[in-house]
């Protein structure tokens, strides 16, 4: 089973503007500003980074339960678990008519 949980803020860069980055473990400091085009190129990189390891995770053969912190995850758990259920169900009755 893969479990995703994303932010919001992990499929969208926040219109902010000015931006200082701090990397503590190499002591450099970037500086940038969010432009529409820095936000498009973050979303459309965390979509294809989201599809890459759901495609990984499909190959494998694990299903993939998504949460998200804006949402009532536990809801997304039940629903995640009773979609398995019926297709476990559906999948065992099949199989004892043959």
């Amino acid at each position: 089973l893969g479990v995703e949980v994303l932010d919001p803020r992990d499929l969208e860069l926040p219109d902010i503007g000015d931006v200082v980055l701090h990397d503590p473990e190499s002591g450099r400091t970037r500086e940038f500003t969010t432009t529409p085009q820095l936000r498009a190129d973050f979303a459309r990189a965390a979509d294809e980074h989201r599809l890459q390891v759901e495609q990984s995770l499909r190959r494998c053969g694990a299903p993939v339960l998504s949460l998200r912190t804006d949402r009532d995850w536990i809801s997304d758990v039940v629903r995640f678990v009773s979609a398995r259920k019926h297709s476990y169900g559906t999948a065992t009755n099949q199989r004892s008519r043959r």
